[in-house]
This record gives structure tokens, C-alpha cells and sequence, in this order.
């Protein structure tokens, strides 16, 4: 339990130390190690009637304290690129519709003829 613990430590640490140069997909497998990470940390300390946790002392109980008091600045990250990416987005629906309007509806080859009346 404790070599997960260490890895998460780790897998935090070095999370925040880059975290405003990760991409999404390195934000993306920082999430997805970190859930396995915590899952194996769960089922290592199940919860007794008294809602206790079997296998961790207070040490160990106040390093998990201590890792999840960062979640908030990944979360911001991760907000902020949400946003980035949804401007992004517009800018690009935008420019879509803009060229739209500008599209030919008709095929260049047809020809027109007005009539004089």
C-alpha cells in the first residue's frame, strides 16, 4: 500500500510541477493513473462499521490529505483548458460560417440568361 501511495505522491508532484506545460493528454493519463492508483489505495483500506479506515494510520491518512489538497489547482487547470478549447472551438465554428457564406450555391459550369421583357 505504501509503494502506491508513494507512486501517487509521485505521479502528483511531478503533475504539479509541470502542470501549466501539460497537455490535455497528459492531464488525460495523469487522471486515469491516478483513478488506478486510488483504486488499489481503496481496496487496500475498506471501511469498518465505524467508519474507520482498516490499514492506515494517521501518517498514512494525512499524506492522502495532503495529495487530494491539490486537486484544486489540476481542476483549475483543467477548467482553464476547457475554456481555452471551447473559445477555440467558436473561433472555429465562426470561421466555418463565415466561409459558408461566402460558398457558391450554384455550379460555376450553369449558365444564366436574362430576358429582356
Amino acid at each position: 500500500m505504501f509503494d502506491w501511495l508513494n507512486e501517487l505522491e509521485k505521479l502528483t508532484l511531478n503533475t504539479l510541477e509541470n502542470l501549466q506545460e501539460m497537455t490535455d493528454e497528459q492531464l488525460l493519463f495523469f487522471v486515469e493513473e491516478r483513478g488506478r492508483i486510488l483504486e488499489s489505495i481503496k481496496q487496500t483500506g475498506s471501511d469498518d462499521p465505524n467508519g474507520e479506515q482498516k490499514g492506515f494510520d494517521q501518517n498514512t491518512r494525512n499524506r492522502i490529505q495532503q495529495l487530494l489538497q491539490y486537486d484544486g489547482m489540476i481542476q483549475m487547470r483543467m477548467q482553464a483548458m476547457l475554456t481555452e478549447y471551447g473559445l477555440t472551438f467558436s473561433k472555429v465554428q465562426a470561421a466555418k460560417k463565415q466561409k459558408t457564406a461566402y460558398d457558391l450555391e450554384y455550379t460555376p459550369d450553369s449558365l444564366f440568361f436574362d430576358k429582356k421583357k
